[in-house]
């Protein structure tokens, strides 16, 4: 039973010695490729350069092949043979430039018979009508496959693996699901054969040739493709690890910051706007530091601090006024305006918090019967001009000064 059979789809015409690639074959050059096709592209450059170095090989051979035979023989032969080797002489380059070309077309018939159907449209171009072909070419093709086959062994195991996975086909048995196996490079190089006109003689000596000089180009261009895929993998795993990697940290992050501003909550009776400003601005804040300098920083540690004070200084249990109370406010906002600088809370956000909070200071001391000796201008007093040796959350926080939404 025959691989291929007795009809093959797809004459490559003998009048397109165009050498196209798939950079050019059916597209315009502007066109922008998703990373699947630019990968195509690679492999399919990658194959027909390292066969390139054997094809030249065989077709020396050949035209050896063909002088002996016409020194050997009679006059007729001799016309024959010579004749013969000058067209494979003449036609060598245009057999190679139609062999790459058949190569592309053979992907896309391979591609668009299979379930990669969304890659139909890349590999553009319309095909012709079925040639036949001799019951010998078809056992020469044959033949030739099963020799590729054979040779690239391992290799070829798991390119068909690699191929599969970057198609996204999850159909791995299917012999054809790589679109760049010995089958689609042996129908290539046979239609491309069809440049000789010598007759079928010659056209079977250059097949059993290619079984000579095929395997190695072709099972080194296999070695390459799946070092290439393997490359493409690990990078798609390393992103895929590293967001699902970031996912986790940052949903442990969220826990413990909402847990620590719950847990110090819950001991005191702060008014609603400082709670709020813990839950939304100061979190971003803490998950900021949580981030970039871990919970055993000196800023993670200021950070917890300053929570710390807000409660000592505002909740109304505990208050204690008098002149070290409001240099310890004065401080604190000093601390709070640093953070909020941090994290790039908006200019007038932060001049409103901290009014409320004066404001606050202010209807605690009264309610007392003391007097608050904050200044009200601190409120508008620049972060880089107050005690810079003392801000707690240090250069190392603004690389990155973004609001983290």
């Amino acid at each position: 039973m025959f691989l291929f059979g007795v009809i093959l789809n797809g004459d490559c015409h003998k009048t397109s010695r165009l050498h196209l690639t798939l950079t050019g074959y059916g597209m315009f050059s502007e066109h922008k490729y998703t990373p699947n096709q630019e990968l195509l592209i690679e492999c399919q450059r990658l194959i027909t350069e390292d066969l390139s170095g054997p094809l030249n090989m065989l077709f020396d051979e050949a035209e050896d092949i063909l002088f002996d035979l016409a020194e050997k023989g009679d006059t007729n032969a001799k016309n024959f043979y010579f004749n013969a080797m000058n067209e494979i002489r003449q036609k060598r380059q245009a057999i190679q430039a139609d062999f790459s070309n058949g190569f592309i077309e053979q992907i896309n018939e391979q591609l668009t018979s299979s379930r990669q159907g969304k890659f139909a449209r890349f590999f553009s171009k319309s095909r012709s009508k079925p040639r036949a072909i001799s019951i010998e070419e078809s056992l020469a093709l044959n033949s030739a496959v099963g020799k590729l086959n054979q040779s690239c062994g391992q290799a070829l195991l798991s390119l068909d693996q690699k191929m599969s996975r970057i198609l996204g086909n999850m159909a791995t048995s299917r012999q054809l699901d790589n679109p760049f196996r010995p089958e689609a490079v042996c129908i290539a190089f046979q239609r491309a054969c069809d440049e000789i006109e010598s007759g079928l003689e010659v056209k079977l000596m250059i097949l059993k040739l290619f079984e000579k000089y095929g395997p190695p180009g072709l099972k080194h261009a296999y070695t390459k493709l799946k070092n290439l895929l393997s490359e493409k993998e690990d990078i798609t795993i390393d992103k895929q690890d590293r967001k699902s990697f970031d996912k986790t940290l940052m949903l442990a992050a969220n826990s413990k910051i909402k847990l620590e501003i719950k847990r110090h909550l819950s001991v005191t009776s702060l008014p609603q706007f400082i709670q709020s400003f813990l839950y939304v601005y100061w979190f971003k804040l803490m998950l900021k530091i949580y981030l970039k300098t871990g919970t055993r920083s000196n800023s993670w540690k200021q950070s917890m601090l300053v929570i710390d004070d807000l409660i000592r200084l505002f909740d109304q249990k505990r208050l204690n006024h008098g002149e070290k109370r409001d240099k310890e406010i004065i401080y604190l906002i000093e601390r709070l305006k640093n953070g909020m600088q941090i994290i790039s809370v908006p200019a007038r956000t932060r001049e409103k918090f901290i009014t409320e909070l004066l404001e606050y200071n202010i209807f605690l001391a009264k309610k007392s019967g003391k007097r608050s000796q904050v200044p009200s201008s601190i409120k508008n007093t620049p972060v880089n001009s107050v005690r810079d040796s003392n801000l707690p959350f240090m250069d190392e926080l603004f690389v990155d000064n973004k609001t983290l939404d």
